[in-house]
């Protein structure tokens, strides 16, 4: 069993909640709008004040696809979190399918 540290639970958890609250507002997004800067904001705080090494969400809306990633990819790593970064979820994907499920209803 691989065992996941908790800066990178933190960060799971955070993308996990931010995808969700993107999907719901999806519909109330304009064409052509970017990540908003308070989601920002709030990301670099999270990863500065260390609740995690790296975050990065994304939105897709009918304007088109965008990504915005800050931090590190590890702890010992220089490279910052993009589109292309591939996670461990583990059990998060337990919540997610959920309150997809319960957005459906």
């Amino acid at each position: 069993m691989v065992s996941i540290n908790a800066g990178f639970r933190h960060t799971l958890s955070f993308a996990a909640i931010l995808i969700l609250l993107l999907a719901a507002n999806c519909s109330m997004a304009l064409p052509g709008n970017q990540i908003p800067d308070y989601i920002k904001e709030n990301v670099r705080t999270r990863v500065d004040y260390g609740k995690a090494v790296g975050i990065v969400i994304g939105e897709i809306n009918p304007g088109g696809k965008y990504y915005y990633g800050y931090g590190k990819t590890s702890l010992t790593g220089k490279k910052t979190p993009d589109e292309d970064t591939v996670f461990e979820i583990g059990s998060n994907t337990k919540v997610f399918t959920c309150s997809v499920l319960a957005q459906m209803v």
